[in-house]
């Protein structure tokens, strides 16, 4: 089955409500009604015909958006799947079309709008990252003034004051006292 996308310009009917599902889901809720008019040719006049109401819902950072940015009876334009529902409430059965909006912005026939970007969030450093870096500066420092290296290569703490070379029998004193 293919998902019918619809876009459709209307008034905002009621103030924006967003819920937060979970940690990471949000969901923003809002009415609109759209006036159609058709031409009568004969008064030489737009004629309004009956108005549809449709639900918008909006998910993630678009609800966040929308919520900061629309209101009541403000004109909008809203692109998104139509989903059709019903229900039954004390013996009475409703239904309601619901636009599960894709993109919303203000219909820019009727007042002007201004766009501001939102940051997106830098990522703030754990503490034990923090906690693991100022441990291993205090270990690095308590090397320096105990007079100990690092070997870049192995990993290994050593005395500073090795000679760069060892003597040819160097591994051979070591080889003495490690047991096979």
């Amino acid at each position: 089955m293919h998902d019918v996308r619809v876009t459709v310009r209307g008034n905002i009917t009621n103030d924006l409500t967003i819920r937060q599902l979970d940690e990471n889901r949000q969901v923003a809720n809002f009415g609109i009604a759209c006036n159609v008019r058709r031409w009568d040719g004969p008064t030489r006049r737009f004629v309004d015909q009956q108005t549809l109401y449709y639900r918008v819902s909006c998910w993630g950072r678009l609800a966040d958006n929308a919520a900061a940015s629309f209101a009541k009876g403000e004109p909008v334009l809203v692109h998104g799947k139509v989903k059709q529902e019903s229900w039954e409430k004390d013996g009475q059965r409703f239904e309601a079309t619901t636009i599960v909006a894709e993109y919303i912005g203000h219909d820019l026939n009727w007042g002007t709008s201004s766009f501001r970007k939102i940051a997106r969030a830098v990522p703030v450093e754990a503490p034990e990252d923090a906690m693991d870096r100022e441990i291993a500066e205090q270990a690095a420092r308590e090397r320096e003034q105990a007079g100990l290296v690092v070997d870049e290569l192995t990993g290994e703490v050593l005395p500073a004051d090795l000679p760069d070379e060892l003597p040819d029998d160097a591994w051979a004193q070591v080889s003495e006292t490690v047991p096979a």
